[in-house]
């Protein structure tokens, strides 16, 4: 059995689901999906994010308890047994599969990476996928300190 996420992975997973949770019930673009999820891209990849946005366009493709192919956004918060692939391996496979966008918090380095089409301004996160929607990277993390 793996351990169970550390008290930081738990705090920005939910504070993160939160923004999107919120976000995404106020411009109905679809829905977010925390951890476990499965996404199976094919018979032999399949992975667990997180958290997974899915549009509402392409609600279809997740039926019972599997996503069969790439969610809109996949958001990866790093753990001391991640840490290796999450920025790799991961990053190749959802990057080969068309996941539109690939979001890497570290709670240790206090870090927002973005991956495909999102980028960073001055100190706020601005996504393609989700355009209207603006994250405090500060204020986010922030909330480990409390």
């Amino acid at each position: 059995v793996s351990p169970a996420p550390s008290q930081k992975h738990q705090l920005l997973q939910t504070e993160l689901l939160a923004l999107l949770r919120d976000h995404l019930r106020t411009d109905r673009r679809g829905r977010v999906y925390p951890a476990p999820v499965d996404v199976r891209f094919t018979a032999i990849d399949q992975v667990q994010p997180d958290l997974v946005v899915l549009l509402r366009e392409r609600r279809h493709i997740y039926t019972a308890n599997v996503m069969h192919g790439p969610p809109d956004l996949a958001v990866e918060i790093v753990s001391p047994s991640s840490r290796q692939t999450d920025p790799t391996v991961k990053y190749r496979l959802y990057e080969q599969h068309g996941v539109k966008e690939y979001w890497l918090v570290d709670p240790e380095a206090r870090t927002l990476r973005l991956f495909v089409e999102a980028h960073l301004v001055a100190g706020t996160l601005h996504s393609d996928v989700l355009p209207v929607l603006t994250i405090d990277l500060a204020a986010l993390f922030a909330e480990l300190d409390q």
